[in-house]
């Protein structure tokens, strides 16, 4: 009865956080670049060589003024280097202590989980069958290939499940909502098989949800408490809203709320291979496994506004001049952009409506800054 109650104000807590993004104008006044709200504006410029400073300062004022101005939804920017924060701003009203909803960047903390849950011997490796992960439940006998599906064939958005008429499926929803974690043991082997597993992309939020029922069966925790236990508390990150949906289960594609700050430790744990202040959290390997990719020259044109990207576990990878760009995005701007090669991290958050892959324009950028190429024309 507690557990119901505490659901009932979160989910009331979650809609009126929803109805304020909504409604927030997404527009910058004419006063300056970012308008006079851009109250907490902080600017770390500090590597420990002047001339790098010096040319640093310039060259992110030139920054604001050419590429970040064009974004008139922004709310955040960090950029770091070698671990070190040397820009962070605030746009549009927004702080520090601002939350955003990072949409379909829940994925890629997902794909973490999952790794940790493996790294804790609670679950088997990206190789075993996704089936398999719910013995002793009364589960419904595989077929037809389902029982074929690995954890990675659902981390890289490939179980081949057809997905497309499944979610469309009013009763299925329905369903989904009724049965809680029959969502990942019970109604998903009842799906029509579309494509061989492992065969075919096909972009989606209901396989990352799927494994987070499976995270939290595995750890014998409720989705939450593993997240808080073995993720979140080691990365301090305290101010976060993760509501539940109606079926009791965190929603595993989209709905968390992070700071921008937040957003920046998820994205630095990846660059320095699982280690947060000198604690290994995830294991390298699994890092490793999450930004290689595992579909090359994928579909995205209905996921961002650009034709074809690669894809590693719930993370996107492109080059720029060479150089390999991982990132995780959300809808409207929230993307946590990591260039391994420089040790490079770039945050955005922002309120745009649309998707919008503009924002990689801002690491490539910051990659050419970085080489001393930078050069607005």
């Amino acid at each position: 009865m507690k557990k119901d109650i505490i659901l009932k104000v979160v989910k009331v807590i979650y809609l009126v956080c929803c109805l304020v993004v909504a409604f927030t104008p997404n527009i910058l006044t004419d006063d300056s670049v970012y308008g006079e709200k851009a109250q907490t504006q902080i600017t770390w410029i500090d590597t420990g060589n002047e001339s790098d400073e010096k040319r640093y300062d310039t060259q992110f004022k030139s920054l604001e003024q050419h590429e970040l101005s064009k974004h008139e939804g922004l709310t955040s920017t960090i950029i770091s280097v070698d671990g070190k924060v040397i820009y962070e701003k605030y746009f549009n009203g927004n702080d520090e202590s601002s939350t955003f909803e990072i949409h379909s960047c829940t994925k890629t903390i997902i794909a973490i989980l999952t790794g940790i849950a493996h790294d804790q011997k609670m679950m088997g490796d990206e190789k075993s069958k996704y089936i398999d992960m719910f013995q002793g439940l009364d589960v419904p006998e595989a077929s037809d290939g389902f029982e074929d599906i690995t954890i990675e064939d659902m981390l890289s958005m490939s179980s081949g499940i057809n997905w497309d008429k499944y979610s469309n499926s009013w009763s299925t929803k329905i369903s989904i909502i009724r049965n809680g974690l029959d969502y990942g043991r019970n109604t998903i082997p009842s799906a029509a098989l579309a494509h061989r597993h492992g065969e075919h992309f096909n972009y989606n939020s209901n396989e990352s949800r799927s494994l987070m029922a499976m995270v939290a069966y595995k750890s014998g925790m409720e989705d939450y408490e593993f997240a808080e236990k073995y993720l979140f508390n080691k990365l301090g990150i305290k101010d976060y809203l993760w509501p539940y949906n109606d079926s009791g289960l965190l929603p595993g594609g989209k709905d968390l709320f992070l700071s921008a700050r937040d957003m920046w430790k998820v994205g630095q744990l990846l660059l320095d291979k699982g280690v947060y202040e000198g604690q290994q959290i995830i294991s390298q390997e699994w890092i490793d496994k999450m930004l290689t990719p595992v579909k090359k020259d994928v579909p995205a044109e209905d996921i961002l506004p650009v034709d074809r990207l690669d894809y590693g576990y719930y993370m996107w990878h492109t080059t720029y001049k060479d150089v390999d760009v991982n990132y995780a995005y959300g809808r409207g701007g929230q993307c946590i952009f990591l260039v391994p090669q420089y040790d490079i991290c770039v945050v955005t958050s922002a309120i745009d409506k649309e998707r919008n892959d503009s924002f990689r324009n801002i690491v490539y950028d910051v990659i050419d800054i970085y080489e001393g190429k930078y050069s607005y024309e």
